[in-house]
């Protein structure tokens, strides 16, 4: 999914060269192509210098082993193991991770449309004075 987002960016990122007429490294013939065409070629100049960059740079993986892992005294590949394994899931759980705040949202709707007009006034004040109470840490505000 990423990985289409990126290449949509990369489409818009040509066509906005293209628009503005930008365009370093293009030969006179390109420059005078039709503007699709142009488009095609930026594009394509632009992932051949972005993958090229890939190749001549590893990604370096980043994160946080799981808790109590470094003090198994894990060694550096298998940290590189571990985070790859987290990146691998990432995407998947973060999509997970927005359906459930969908589900609870919905969840949360559907269980105060059982309430009166009164019940629902006296939760929004219930809900006023807790988030008060946070802010401030004061148990007062009860």
């Amino acid at each position: 999914m990423r990985q289409m987002a990126a290449t949509a960016l990369l489409m818009a990122g040509g066509l906005f060269l293209v628009a503005v007429g930008d365009q370093p490294g293009l030969t006179a013939e390109e420059k005078s192509a039709e503007p699709a065409a142009r488009a095609v070629t930026v594009q394509l100049a632009q992932e051949s210098r972005s993958s090229a960059a890939d190749r001549a740079e590893p990604k370096k993986l980043s994160g946080r082993l799981p808790r109590n892992y470094g003090k198994l005294g894990v060694s550096q590949e298998q940290r590189r193991t571990i985070y790859s394994i987290q990146e691998k899931y990432r995407s998947q759980i973060e999509d997970l991770e927005k359906q459930l705040a969908a589900l609870e949202s919905q969840r949360d709707r559907d269980i105060a449309a059982v309430l009166t007009e009164g019940q629902k006034v006296r939760l929004k004040e219930l809900e006023a004075a807790s988030a008060r109470k946070r802010a401030t840490g004061s148990k007062t505000a009860e």
